[in-house]
This record gives structure tokens, sequence and C-alpha cells, in this order.
């Protein structure tokens, strides 16, 4: 993966005077209760680095395990602080999630444009999704990627918060199926912080499937440094 290939790449990247100001990895448990496949538990990785605070790649896997199915999901991103004074930053997005047992394969690329600022943020761009069944030419959807967040409390100790969205660094959905999340991080020091998020999701389509909603349940450590 390209993360793991620029953290070999630091010392050359120092040589050519850009310097890395931030570096992020998170590994998160998840439970996902939902009326398709009844429940699917999982692990997911992601890892960040951020150079001269303007420039951040970011790329991540997960795997769920249900009963007859496994959910394989994957992405890469690339995100440009347009402003050096102001939290409005460019992002270029690719996605894979694939489903082996149904053979469906997915693979999606998204430019956006955000707004995240400390206590509030919002999200818009286009995705450009295909999606294969069975080994049959792909099927492409033009979506409309949406966020909204608000963080209720952010201070050195915790942040509290709500988002509304239709996409995540890991999967884009329909303009109508969007996931209502509350989410918690304890921050433990200035390097550790615990997270939690509970999501209450609808979708219109998994696998083939027409009718996709359920509980997530997200619970893991994230680490700064």
């Amino acid at each position: 993966m390209k993360f793991f290939i620029l953290l070999i790449c630091i010392p050359n990247i120092h040589a050519q005077d850009i310097e890395i100001t931030n570096m992020e990895a998170e590994i998160l448990l998840n439970s996902d209760f939902n009326r398709t496949f009844l429940f699917v538990g999982g692990i997911s990785a992601t890892g960040k680095i951020e150079f001269n605070d303007r420039l951040a790649v970011k790329e991540g896997f997960s795997v769920g395990l249900g009963h007859n199915v496994t959910d394989i999901k994957v992405f890469t991103n690339a995100a440009y602080r347009i402003l050096a004074d102001w939290p409005l930053e460019a992002k270029l997005a690719w996605i894979y999630n694939g489903l082996p047992e149904f053979d469906v394969h997915s693979h999606g690329i998204a430019p956006i444009v955000s707004w995240n600022a400390k206590y509030y943020g919002a999200s818009v761009g286009l995705g450009f999704w295909f999606t294969s069944f069975f080994g049959e030419p792909a099927l492409f959807e033009l979506l409309l990627p949406v966020r909204i967040y608000v963080n209720f409390i952010d201070n050195e100790k915790i942040c509290v918060g709500m988002s509304l969205a239709n996409f995540s660094d890991f999967q884009q959905d329909s303009f109508i199926a969007f996931a209502l999340a509350a989410k918690a991080s304890l921050r433990v020091n200035g390097r550790l912080s615990i997270v939690n998020e509970l999501e209450f999701r609808q979708r219109g389509v998994a696998g083939l499937t027409a009718a996709f909603h359920g509980i997530v349940w997200k619970g893991g450590a994230k680490f700064t440094w």
C-alpha cells in the first residue's frame, strides 16, 4: 500500500525539504446488524500522513465476516488544503468494495471538496461508481457524495459529535441512502484516543438485494504522532 511505501521513504522526503507534520493510525472493530446479512463483524485499519500542513495521503483496509458472506473494502485518497489559514480542502478518493461470495466488485472514484472546521463541517462531490455482478460488464452510477457534521464538545480530553452522510472513506451510496452517526472520542493523551461510534444506516443496494438497513457499532483506538 502507498501508506507503507511512504513510511519507508520518509528519509528521502526530508531530504527534499518536505516536512511531515502529522501521522495517524486507527484500528477499529466493527459490529454490523443489518436486514440483509443479519450480522457482519470485522476489523478496519487506516493510516494517514500529512505533509507541510497542506497535503495528506490516507489509506485503509477493512474485512467483515458474516454467515456465508465476506465484506472487503479498500480505499486510498489524497487531500490538499486549498487555503493555508482556512479548513477548505480538495480530495480525490478511490474506493473498492467486494462481496466475493456474490461475485460483486465495485470501484469508485470521487473528487470531493470539504470544509472541515473544529465544530462543524460539510463535504460535497461527485462519485463515479462501477459495479460488476458475476463477471458481467460493470454498471455505472453517478453519485453525489454529501456529508455534514457537528461537534458539540471538542477539547483536549473529549470530542462528541454527530454526522449525516451518504459516503465514508470506505464506501459510497446513492443520494437518499444516508447514515446518521453519533461519535465520541476520549483523548487519553496527546498520542492516543479511544473511539466509539454508533451508526444508523439505510442503503439502497448491497449485493443482489434492494433493501439494506441496520445498526453499526465501531470501537477502537487512534494513534497520532
